[in-house]
């Protein structure tokens, strides 16, 4: 485990007040992040299939379209599937022992899906965003609670808007917040898109009341709402599919019921270029620390533009080799991948940070724990996308060739301190 290049700043509960629901023109103050890691060199941590459960050919194992997963303190796995609007629970050798909740609109019922569930103790919950609905269930599945979350929106820049809304059930049995982004919601004035604007986080009750506010999210500048090159389009043979874009170069926020980690990470522009930046932010706003990376940068490989092209015309029942070569020829890409495609916040506040595409048939995930000790690199399936880990256990949807999807819980060879 690599340690001892990272910057601190302590963090004061006093200040928790009085810069809640301020906004900031400047990003909070940090501090030197020290001598850059190398990021094409962190070992590799095995990882190892321990469990897969669904069915390509039995509806009733199967998954159509999973969305969550949990998993509570004996190891069972909670799985909501958004295609049938419940969540299946499963022991930890795979075998489904009760569902939770149905399709509908009442209490204990689903009427589109849950953006975030979670399990603590006994007691099993989920959020849905477009009804703004909390459902609590004791983990038997019986329902507890169904209420309407007291929701806020917070005015970013550009035509942004922060959706405050439920992310994790804390130790004291209270909820707490933070913010999805969403567009379009032109509310008030938007601030320029320079500025980091700190949203609160609040805590909720179980019943869907707003507690008190207990720090707040800083969030990172993004890009402009509405980009002529992200609405491009080609008509091939009636069927019209949207021409992929490259990804920008705005920081990208993962959020945690202690704080937020903000990475920085730039198209390069030649080979030598190649830095991304990892800043932790302590729940009051305050830099906790930061972590320089430096990398070779990647090109964008025909093999890279191929599968990219291919992404809309194998979703469309109008697909064809016509449709692939109209939208592959319609690519505008630049020569260098960004280093950095998504974040993943895993159960135990490690941040997972998936590297650029290596054209093989792995992607990379650079493991950062909360204490800024840099884990090393997990490899998983192209296929495969991690939804829940802690310490040495992984959790990922696989969606196979044939579109099924699966259900798989990996172990990683060398887990973190304390996490065994």
């Amino acid at each position: 485990m690599l340690s001892g290049r990272i910057h601190r700043v302590a963090t004061s509960a006093a200040a928790l007040a009085a810069i809640a629901c301020a906004t900031s023109d400047a990003p909070p103050a940090g501090g030197d992040p020290g001598e850059p890691i190398d990021a094409d060199s962190l070992p590799v941590i095995a990882t190892t299939e321990e469990l897969r459960i669904g069915s390509a050919t039995d509806p009733a194992a199967g998954f159509s379209n999973v969305s969550a997963v949990a998993v509570d303190a004996d190891g069972n796995a909670y799985v909501y599937d958004r295609g049938v609007r419940n969540i299946r629970v499963f022991d930890i050798d795979g075998r489904h022992v009760r569902t939770i909740g149905r399709a509908g609109s009442g209490p204990g019922e689903f009427s589109q899906y849950p953006h975030t569930i979670g399990v603590q103790g006994d007691t099993v919950w989920a959020f849905e965003r477009s009804s703004a609905r909390l459902n609590v269930f004791r983990r038997d599945g019986e329902v507890i609670a169904a209420r309407h979350v007291a929701m806020d929106i917070a005015q970013l820049h550009d035509g942004h808007t922060a959706l405050i809304e439920p992310l994790a059930l804390r130790d004291d049995g209270r909820l707490i917040s933070h913010a999805a982004i969403v567009t379009g919601r032109n509310l008030a004035e938007p601030r320029p898109a320079t500025d980091t604007v700190r949203v609160p986080r609040v805590r909720y009750s179980l019943t869907g009341g707003v507690v008190d506010t207990v720090g707040v999210e800083a969030f990172p500048p993004l890009g402009p709402v509405y980009a002529p090159d992200r609405n491009r389009r080609v008509i091939v043979g009636g069927g019209q599919f949207t021409v992929p874009f490259p990804p920008g170069d705005e920081p990208i926020n993962a959020s945690f019921p202690d704080g937020n980690v903000r990475v920085d990470a730039r198209r390069p522009s030649n080979e030598r270029d190649g830095t991304f930046l990892v800043t932790r932010f302590a729940l009051d706003g305050a830099i906790a620390f930061q972590l320089a990376f430096h990398f070779a940068p990647r090109r964008y490989e025909g093999a890279i533009l191929d599968t990219i092209a291919m992404r809309p015309v194998v979703r469309s029942p109008r697909g064809s080799d016509a449709a692939f070569r109209a939208v592959r020829a319609a690519l505008e890409f630049p020569e260098f991948q960004a280093p950095v495609y998504r974040l993943f916040a895993a159960e135990d506040s490690a941040v997972w940070i998936r590297r650029e595409d290596a054209a093989d048939a792995h992607h990379r995930w650079v493991v950062v724990e909360w204490s800024g000790d840099v884990r090393g690199e997990v490899r998983l399936a192209r296929s495969a996308l991690p939804v829940w880990a802690a310490g040495s256990t992984v959790w990922a949807v696989d969606t196979d060739g044939s579109g099924v999807a699966w259900v798989v819980r990996y172990r990683l060879e060398s887990p973190p301190p304390g996490k065994e």
